[in-house]
């Protein structure tokens, strides 16, 4: 029972501070400047219909499914396909939070 308050707590924080801020994110660097974007353009070619195989935007162009950072295989990431890119990141968040948490109870 404290496991599901803790992570809903951290859910509620997440998605005041990440969801409604819509592009203003928890923080800067990395987050907005690498895997918002990256996120942004995969869930676009997501909802296109496209699997995006080839990143043409970073650098001279580089694999896209075959990376580690943008994780685009990751299940949780589907998100992004069904939701705007700010609120993604918000469930994302939210979700890995949470499963934190009921870890670490029953860790504990």
């Amino acid at each position: 029972m404290l496991a599901v308050a803790v992570a809903a707590g951290l859910g509620l924080f997440f998605w005041l501070r990440v969801a409604t801020g819509g592009t203003e994110l928890a923080a800067a660097g990395d987050t907005l400047l690498y895997y918002y974007p990256q996120y942004a353009a995969a869930g676009a070619a997501l909802q296109d219909g496209r699997l995006p195989l080839w990143n043409p935007w970073q650098l001279l162009g580089h694999p896209w499914l075959a990376t580690l950072q943008g994780g685009l295989l990751y299940p949780f990431h589907a998100v992004y396909a069904w939701l705007p890119t700010w609120q993604g990141m918000a469930v994302s968040s939210a979700l890995h939070l949470g499963i934190a948490a009921v870890g670490m109870a029953v860790l504990a």
